[in-house]
């Protein structure tokens, strides 16, 4: 039998491979952030493949009912995140998906005014070190966004 942990890892595992083989016709440029976002997502797909096999946990149901509708948002908020990125850019889609994510993980009882703050400001902070990292580091052009450019 499967744990989540499995199933995820080699959900993460066959996303890459797809985004692998259909990103090799893709320029240079074009490429070089596809390629690295697949270098992590197969590193991460090996290592939750890994632990759901070597120290699988049951999943965690929260007062008896799995809470379809945080994950529902998170996928939704992740997809308006890429559907926008061409209009708005990287950092704007990024700043709003990131903090949609983490009120959505925040229990219901703790969402408070100064928590949509503090999300905003972790979102913030967290977007702008990846920003640095993939632009200056890994040279990788992030795009700007129609309205932006």
């Amino acid at each position: 039998m499967f744990s989540i942990d499995t199933l995820s890892g080699l959900m993460v595992l066959t996303t890459a491979a797809f985004a692998w083989f259909y990103s090799r016709s893709f320029t240079y440029y074009g490429g070089v952030f596809v390629s690295w976002v697949v270098l992590i997502l197969f590193g991460l797909g090996i290592a939750l493949t890994a632990k759901g096999i070597f120290a699988a946990k049951p999943m965690r149901v929260r007062d008896g009912k799995f809470e379809h509708w945080n994950v529902v948002g998170i996928v939704g908020s992740l997809t308006l995140s890429i559907l926008a990125m061409p209009w708005v850019g990287f950092m704007v889609t990024s700043i709003a998906a990131y903090t949609c994510i983490s009120l959505l993980i925040t229990p219901r009882s703790a969402r408070t005014p100064r928590s949509w703050l503090e999300s905003l400001g972790v979102g913030t902070v967290a977007v702008l070190l990846f920003y640095g990292v993939f632009r200056y580091v890994l040279l990788v052009p992030l795009p700007l966004g129609a309205l932006f450019s």
